[in-house]
């Protein structure tokens, strides 16, 4: 089961108690979330501006069932979570599938040398973040950092230890970890 991060959780109730009160600047908030459901922007637009019973008419004209304010405001949270929870499950399934890979990729250079084709002090790693606007400081400030073998970690800013960019399993926090798109280059020496 997944639900909405507490962050995610307020931003729904703030655009719910908006949308009721027909609170301009809420609605206008509403309206700027990517989240939101198109279908929808227009009759927020006149509850904003002109109030619910304008809106109401407008948006039930012609309809069979005409539906009242709480149904129609409760429609449109509703479907704003249900966004919510899509993007949060696509955002866990891409970083946890990506995690995957790097922690996947590790092993089998760890395999190479609990099979003694390659030793640990044959091993360099080095830190490639990706150094575009998205990347968090701490991971360019770790940009070009080199550690030897495959049991020394990488060591962030704030300390946190990594195995691999995205691991998690010396502790390091989510701030860290969540959604890294940086990667671990490793280069063998076979002449030394």
């Amino acid at each position: 089961m997944i639900g909405l991060t507490p962050d995610m959780a307020r931003t729904v109730m703030r655009a719910r108690n908006g949308l009721i009160q027909a609170d301009k600047a809420e609605i206008a908030r509403y309206l700027g979330y990517n989240l939101r459901d198109k279908r929808y922007d227009a009759v927020a637009r006149r509850a904003a501006a002109e109030g619910w019973d304008a809106a109401l008419a407008a948006y039930n004209k012609g309809r069979k069932e005409p539906l009242k304010k709480a149904q129609l405001i409760g429609r449109i949270v509703a479907s704003y979570k249900d966004r919510a929870l899509k993007y949060r499950a696509r955002l866990i399934a891409e970083n946890e599938t990506i995690t995957a890979m790097r922690a996947g990729r590790h092993e089998g250079f760890r395999q190479l040398v609990d099979g003694g084709t390659v030793s640990e002090d044959q091993i360099e790693r080095s830190w490639d973040s990706a150094e575009d606007k998205k990347t968090r400081p701490d991971h360019l400030a770790m940009e070009g950092q080199k550690v030897e073998g495959l049991s020394t970690p990488f060591v962030a800013p704030d300390g946190s230890l990594l195995m691999f960019p995205g691991d998690r399993s010396l502790g390091a926090t989510t701030k860290q970890t969540i959604r890294c798109r940086c990667f671990e280059r490793v280069r063998i020496r076979y002449i030394r």
